[in-house]
């Protein structure tokens, strides 16, 4: 079972629309429990990054998720800001992340002719990878946002 983490920070509704279309199994956390019983994590978010941050550690899901991804090996998917929230820092509220993946949250620079906040669709390249298994190279993807994630390590890049 994906067990999404509600955190009252995201869209949910998106997330639990998509699973019950595909027939995947899910559930919305509600205690610590449910970040036991779980086989894999989706960690959705539409919202600033230092508020994610809050509202996750006001439920002490931050622990949680860093347990169940680092000790117990469980995957994360994170969604938006549930993505950036992966990373260790962002620019955007100054505020420090879940560190699980090395790297800081900038934000994009408008003196490149790039309109910002980005949304349109873009064809997106990746290399061969579990998570886009099924996915053609340059497949289109939806994007909105004003900052993006620039990890220490290329080879967390897909």
């Amino acid at each position: 079972m994906i067990l999404i983490i509600n955190y009252q920070a995201s869209n949910l509704n998106s997330i639990i629309n998509i699973l019950k279309r595909l027939g995947i199994k899910y559930k919305l956390s509600e205690n610590d429990k449910d970040f036991e019983e779980c086989e894999k994590l989706i960690l959705p978010g539409v919202s600033n990054f230092a508020y994610c941050m809050k509202k996750l550690m006001s439920k002490n899901y931050d622990k949680l998720i860093k347990q169940q991804v680092i000790e117990n090996k469980k995957k994360i998917l994170g969604i938006c800001s549930g993505m950036q929230v992966l990373g260790t820092y962002s620019e955007e509220g100054n505020s420090n992340g879940l560190n699980l993946i090395q790297g800081t949250i900038k934000k994009m620079d408008t003196k490149k002719n790039i309109k910002v906040p980005h949304i349109g669709w873009n064809k997106v390249n990746f290399k061969k990878n579990e998570l886009m298994e099924g996915i053609e190279d340059s497949s289109r993807f939806y994007f909105c946002h004003s900052y993006y994630f620039l990890p220490k390590n290329n080879n967390d890049i897909i």
